[in-house]
């Protein structure tokens, strides 16, 4: 029994000393994964450094055997020392060390064990999903599982891509081979024949098939998916609607869920044609149709109805595209730009920015020859304007891009040199073969002249955080979301709601042929995919919906886009219900039908009765859904009313059944021919579904005219800071964007440049211009406050003319501003008062004392920040400190203070900045600077530089003042006259007893400057009476 109980001791001590090694001793702390570097170079690098003597297979293997026994014996340290790992994996070859899982908290501990180099958390890396797809909901999606317990991935769904083909060998599309994994089926319909390639020269069919499916570093909307890819454009272009019909006919062969067509010609009907009623046909046989709406704009003269077939189809889902953003250009240093948005295009074939990598800009003109003279573009960036504009020949794109090149640049950003939308900068690059090409973008003239401005405010040479002007680029979604400018317009020409969805259309990151990938697809083409993904998202998960089903949940759980100029949606003939969420689409409780309404109403409606419609809500949910009703008018027009406008009501339907909810519309007979809209609104527990209303008043026309509605007031305006009428307001309507071909075909867009300048009363000459905008369709007021585009103040008292109009750049071999639409007024201008900056302080100070010199700001105009300069004689004077005023802490907003004294040569430099977010108007002290007399003697005070800059960082000119200083031995010399006696006692005897502000007030005589003449400058006096000075 003796020996047993031995046995057993012994047995509990090997255990308990082994214990550390086997993990009991574990820390409490956050589990994290690990890469432990070991001392010894791995094969690899051993390798590279005995590259002499080859080694043969015997000494690799000896070699990997000597690191197998080392991890061991750092291991079995590592367990003594009472740190516990898990080890997941060993590295020998291109690296030595392993792969662990480790507390947190011991990872400290675990760098002094012997024998280990570094110990680094492991990196995690996620799916390289395009930027969209998140925003989409589709991610969310992923998580949840369907009816046979699989991710909702796009497991088991069939897509169809009707388009130039899918280069099947890229490895996110299953590559390589035909058929594969992915790319399970297709034919080439164009060519009849079975290999469905997409050629280097096309691949379109290629970037849709990877924002609808891709699985690789393109994720796509359903990465599990399959893809069958309908080649229907021939390698020469264009595609024939028999070939298009084929392919639908073959998709529903072969069991697709949906099929993709990004493909489309302008003025589709609903019906009617073999292709549009193919399309319906096949809807009606389950499978989804999800088509492009089309890239031609609005309705104008130029084209009536823009929208195109098939996906005018009334039973396909029409797909609008938003511009959600993409690439941003970052402003690092200085602050306070970290929300400012600044989009670009990459010129055509350049390889795209390393993200987040910080650059700095240097400002090269027009990127002349001339205008690299003297600067240092190494590992920085050209800043270059377009241009320049006509009588001057404009420089190529080309030319700038391969000037900066040639002087060491890494790279050019390109601003317009007027407004107007993003393009693409064709390089020539085929013309310089061999070149190592850089990153090159393009970015619209008011983001330029920020850029410009911050160069030029002296951020580089004048930086009290000395960080000067960083930028990077990234890609991130835009503040606001708006409808692309190209993006088809509805209606169908046969009165059909069209299109019904939108989805992100610019700079989209997706596949491309030979296995490469591009940031720079979009368009409806690239809106579409999106949605494709995101129905068939919806039917694995819902297996029993209809098409129309799946249409419904889209349309009715859409994110709504808001012009950010008035809040209000934009129109529905734009967006659709609104922009893709799957999550909300694929998690709804209910299905309204009918989706949207687009209703024409007859003579009888108009004349009294209201008419009547019923929509049919029914619980897809598993539980009683109690929703409330309202509804509301979006057009700013009187004479139109619903049902639940005024008075909301609730309803309550259980799973499995369907509520009949009756909604009544009127609409006055006064009103002129138009599209006026509405929603109706069905507010759950949790969300908010709606539908989109359009009303269809007699035949509506396409807008005309640019400009509408253009006012001014008040016509009479004084921008001098006193806060009365220092501001005018413009206000107008643009009706139309600049003209655009698509395919040799004209139309509008929704953007277009804009431009406000002021003329002489006559109207001969162009003073200075003070607004240059790039705007979509809609109705603006802009607020102005006496300044141009530079933010400097012009005006003189007297009469002028305004002129406003939009401009297009004719881009050629001289690039010309073609105006449009000009409407011109009349203003006058009074009370006229030039922002000024004013040193005030004593003229006389005793030696050896401190004063105080103030620096004003006058008829200052929304200033916010001040960096200015003052020079002083050090030998006479010195900085003691510099302190905030309290003109920009109005509102008790803190003010920074931030000085840069140079005592060697008397120079102060000084930034003010107020925190907050609007600027201050009027004058008043914007800091203090406290200064000690050094000696006596006259000297200057001056104000070299002061540059205010308001709430939108646009700078302001102030003109500048100095100050004389005498500073005196003699103590009580008032008149100045080198001696104290009578006469300067009988001076100061009529200031005596008075105080700052009284009549008899004299400063000279306030010999102590606490702000009164008293017995304490009497004694002051005394001390010198009689005294001559030297």
């Amino acid at each position: 029994m003796r020996r047993k109980i031995l046995t057993f001791l012994l047995m509990l001590i090997l255990i308990f000393t082994a214990l550390p090694f086997l993990g009991v001793k574990a820390s409490n702390g956050e589990k994290v994964r690990v890469i432990i570097q070991f001392e010894r170079p791995s094969y690899a690098e051993y390798l590279k450094s005995h590259r002499a003597f080859p080694m043969s297979t015997f000494t690799k293997e000896t070699y990997i055997n000597n690191l197998r026994k080392e991890h061991e014996n750092i291991l079995s340290s590592i367990a003594t020392e009472g740190i516990y790992i898990k080890k997941r994996w060993d590295y020998f070859l291109a690296y030595n060390g392993v792969g662990a899982e480790v507390s947190k908290d011991q990872i400290e501990n675990l760098k002094r064990v012997p024998g280990v180099k570094n110990v680094f958390i492991a990196k995690t890396f996620k799916p390289a999903t395009d930027l969209f797809v998140p925003l989409l909901g589709a991610t969310e999606v992923w998580e949840m599982s369907d009816g046979n317990g699989l991710p909702v991935t796009g497991k088991g769904m069939k897509i169809g891509i009707i388009d130039t083909g899918i280069d099947y060998n890229h490895p996110d599309l299953g590559g390589p081979g035909f058929p594969n994994d992915k790319v399970v089926g297709g034919y080439d319909f164009a060519d009849d024949d079975d290999d469905p390639m997409d050629p280097p020269e096309q691949g379109h069919g290629t970037a849709v098939a990877g924002i609808a499916a891709g699985n690789g570093k393109v994720k796509g909307m359903a990465p599990d998916a399959l893809l069958y890819a309908y080649k229907v454009f021939s390698n020469q272009g264009g595609a024939s609607e028999d070939d298009i019909i084929a392919a639908v006919e073959q998709a529903l062969k072969d069991g697709c869920t949906a099929v993709n067509l990004s493909l489309g010609s302008t003025g589709g009907k609903s019906e009617g044609t073999p292709e549009l009623d193919t399309m319906n046909n096949a809807v009606d046989l389950g499978l989804i149709v999800v088509a492009a709406a089309g890239n031609e704009g609005i309705r104008s003269k130029e084209l009536r109805w823009p929208i195109s077939a098939p996906s005018s189809a009334k039973k396909a889902i029409s797909v609008a595209a938003s511009d959600e953003g993409g690439g941003s250009v970052n402003i690092l240093s200085p602050g306070g730009f970290e929300d400012r948005f600044i989009p670009f295009t990459y010129g055509d074939g350049v390889p795209e920015f390393e993200e987040g990598k910080e650059y700095e800009l240097v400002e090269c003109g027009y990127g002349r020859e001339k205008d690299f003279e003297g600067k240092d573009l190494t590992g920085k960036l050209a800043l270059i304007k377009r241009g320049p504009l006509y009588p001057e020949r404009a420089l190529l794109f080309e030319t700038k891009y391969f000037n900066a090149l040639a002087h060491g640049a890494e790279g050019i950003v390109v601003y317009n040199c007027a407004p107007g939308p993003l393009i693409t900068m064709a390089l020539g690059l085929e013309n310089h073969p061999g070149v190592e090409l850089k990153p090159a973008v393009f970015i619209m003239e008011e983001d330029g002249k920020l850029l410009k401005s911050l160069l030029e405010a002296g951020v580089k040479t004048f930086s009290i955080n000395g960080k000067g002007l960083k930028v990077s680029f990234s890609r991130k979604y835009r503040p606001d979301h708006l409808i692309a400018d190209f993006s088809s317009q509805g209606p169908t020409p046969d009165g059909v709601f069209k299109p019904e969805i939108s989805a992100p259309g610019t700079n989209t990151f997706t596949t491309a042929p030979e296995g490469k990938y591009t940031y720079g697809f979009g368009g409806t083409s690239g809106a579409t995919p999106f949605t494709t993904g995101a129905t068939v998202l919806i039917k694995q998960l819902h297996p029993d919906w209809t098409p129309e089903d799946v249409k419904t949940a889209l349309m009715n759980n859409a994110f709504i886009l808001e012009n950010p100029n008035n809040k209000l949606p934009f129109s529905w003939t734009d967006q659709g219900a609104g922009r893709v969420d799957v999550y909300a689409a694929a998690t709804t409780p209910l299905l309204i039908k009918p989706f949207d309404l687009f209703l024409k109403p007859g003579k009888a409606l108009l004349s009294s009765k209201d008419e009547e419609i019923t929509f049919e809500v029914k619980n897809v949910s598993d539980k009683d859904v109690t929703f409330t009703v309202s509804s509301e008018v979006l057009s700013m027009s009187e004479g139109i009313t619903f049902s639940y406008m005024e008075e909301e009501k609730t309803f309550t339907v259980k799973p499995g059944e369907t509520a009949t909810v009756p909604f009544t519309y009127n609409i006055e007979d006064k009103l002129p021919d138009n599209y006026y809209e509405g929603a109706v609104y069905f507010k759950t527990e949790n969300r908010t579904l709606h539908v989109p209303v359009v009303i269809q008043k007699g035949l509506p026309k396409p807008p005309k005219k640019v400009l509408e509605d253009v006012s001014i007031n008040p016509r009479k305006f004084s921008p001098n800071g006193d806060g009365v009428d220092d501001t005018m307001t413009f206000h107008f309507k643009l009706s139309l964007g600049e003209k655009g071909l698509f395919h040799e075909e004209a139309y509008r867009s929704r953007v277009t440049g804009v431009i406000i300048d002021i003329l002489d009363e006559k109207g001969k000459t162009v003073l200075k211009s003070i607004y240059h905008k790039v705007l979509m369709t809609g109705e603006y007021e802009f607020v102005w406050d006496g300044r141009d585009i530079d933010g400097n103040f012009f005006l003189d008292n007297g009469r002028y003319q305004y002129k406003i109009y939009s401009v297009t750049i004719q881009s050629g071999d001289q690039l010309k501003l073609v105006e449009e639409g000009a409407k011109t007024g009349y203003f006058t201008v009074e009370g006229v008062a030039f922002p000024a900056a004013k040193l005030t302080g004593r003229d006389s100070i005793p030696k050896n004392t401190e004063f105080t010199i103030d620096v004003l700001a006058k008829a200052a105009v929304d200033l916010k920040k001040v960096l200015a300069e003052l020079d002083f004689d050090p030998e006479y004077l010195e900085v003691v400190e510099v302190t905030p005023g309290d003109f920009l802490s109005q509102g008790e907003v803190n003010v920074t203070v931030t000085p840069e004294i140079d005592k060697e040569n008397g120079k102060l430099k000084v930034a003010v900045e107020r925190n907050a977010e609007e600027g201050v108007s009027g004058e008043g002290v914007v800091f203090r600077v406290r200064f000690k007399a050094l000696k006596d003697g006259g000297v200057k005070i001056s104000l070299t530089r002061f540059t205010g800059y308001d709430s939108e960082n646009r700078p302001m000119n102030f003109l500048l003042s100095e100050k004389l200083i005498k500073i005196t031995l003699l103590m009580g010399d008032i008149n100045e006259d080198g001696k104290v006696d009578s006469s300067d006692l009988i001076i100061f005897g009529q200031a005596f007893g008075s105080e700052e502000g009284d009549p008899n007030w004299n400063e000279k005589c306030d010999l102590n400057g606490d702000g009164k003449v008293d017995t304490e400058d009497l004694l002051l006096l005394a001390q010198n009476f009689g005294n001559v000075a030297p």
